[in-house]
């Protein structure tokens, strides 16, 4: 499709679990999860860890809840709602531009990551030319993925860190790595 991105080719490499880390503590799980993704970046820049993945955590997710009665009131459907969250997520290619030989690309990255965000988006102009936005007629939510997993260790809420070592690496090494990581 013209949307479509350059494939990319990656060599496959076996890798296998050389250590888990728990990242715990008490703190509203937001603020762990972001923690938890700090260290993962921190250790997987380590010159002996190839790969870090966190686990035991869940995915953020935001909710919209739509008021009938904002609906009503501003003459508004759930396709228009739906319709305007769509037009203000774009993200592909808009075209390209040919100068002196060269090709330039051109893509709209207009995507929302933050409820707020969402809550911004214009559904429609009155007709005395003010803005309805989504958060006038929805309540939206930064939140998470609902899942009755049970998130703990030594009774303290926590995210996993299973780093992981490819073919050829020196697990010890990756275990001092972490070590010397956690120590400081």
């Amino acid at each position: 499709p013209d949307s479509a991105e350059r494939p990319r080719v990656t060599q496959f490499r076996n890798s296998e679990q050389a250590a888990m880390v728990a990242v715990c503590g008490d703190l509203p799980e937001r603020q762990l999860k972001d923690f938890a993704d700090r260290v993962r970046e921190d250790l997987q820049q380590l010159p002996d860890i190839s790969v870090v993945y966190a686990t035991n955590t869940r995915d953020y997710e935001i909710s919209i809840e739509i008021s009938e009665a904002e609906l009503l009131k501003h003459n508004l459907t759930f396709g228009d709602i739906r319709d305007a969250i769509q037009r203000s997520s774009l993200n592909g290619a808009l075209g390209e531009i040919r100068l002196d030989g060269e090709e330039v690309r051109i893509r709209s990255i207009d995507k929302r990551y933050a409820g707020p965000e969402f809550g911004e988006i214009v559904i429609k102009a009155t007709a005395n030319g003010q803005a309805v936005r989504l958060r006038d007629v929805a309540t939206v939510r930064d939140g998470f993925v609902e899942d009755d997993t049970y998130r703990s260790f030594n009774d303290a809420a926590c995210a996993m860190l299973r780093v992981e070592k490819a073919d050829g690496e020196d697990a010890i090494a990756s275990v001092d790595a972490i070590q010397d990581y956690i120590d400081q």
